[in-house]
């Protein structure tokens, strides 16, 4: 059999991590659990990698890279400027109707203790980028009249981000006809209210 090329083991390596780590957190995973899932030895990791920690932070950085990805592009469908404010909304990667798998990395990150600076300022990253890219889209989105204008839309994006954080992070207890895809919905359409203008 053919060895792998080094950029396509890294990215087998983060693919398999990704899934063992969105189930089991930064703490639950082991690199041996890695190496076994990925068919791998241990020491293959730690060429790729310098630790567990690395790869948990580089990680982070590509699934935060993704998910502002899907963002952009769930927008490309919104043709009318309406049509803008809903798709940022049901794009938010943790406020997606069915949230992708791989953000419960960054969910699992929000987690760590503090004193993980490396986890800490991955997260940083990511959360400034996506409150940046939100804001953006909320100025165009008040110049086109769509948007109220009374509030600063740096703060406007930080509340779309951080209300979909919890919605994600709440998800797991939620219960009830339609759980937390409902709730989700409900959430996004009451935003949606809040945000237009009159």
């Amino acid at each position: 059999m053919a060895r792998m090329r080094a950029s396509d083991r890294r990215e087998q390596l983060l693919n398999v991590a990704a899934k063992l780590f969105a189930e089991r957190g930064y703490r639950g995973a082991t690199t041996a659990d890695l190496a076994a899932a990925a068919g791998v030895t241990e020491p293959i990791i730690y060429r790729h990698f310098e630790n567990k920690l690395d790869l948990f932070v580089t990680l982070i950085d590509v699934t935060g890279r993704e998910a502002l990805a899907a963002c952009r592009k769930s927008l490309t469908t919104a043709v009318e400027p309406g049509d803008r404010l809903h798709a940022l909304l049901e794009g938010h990667p943790a406020m997606a109707a069915r949230p992708r798998g791989t953000y419960r990395v960054i969910l699992h990150a929000l987690a760590e203790p503090a004193e993980q600076r490396a986890i800490t300022a991955a997260l940083r990253r990511h959360l400034s980028s996506l409150q940046r890219f939100v804001a953006d889209e909320i100025e165009v989105l008040q110049d086109d009249g769509v948007v109220r204008r009374d509030l600063p839309p740096a703060a406007l994006a930080w509340l779309i981000v951080q209300t979909g954080i919890g919605c994600a992070l709440a998800a797991p207890l939620t219960s009830g006809r339609d759980g937390a895809a409902g709730n989700r919905r409900a959430i996004r359409h009451l935003m949606e209210e809040l945000m237009a203008t009159a």
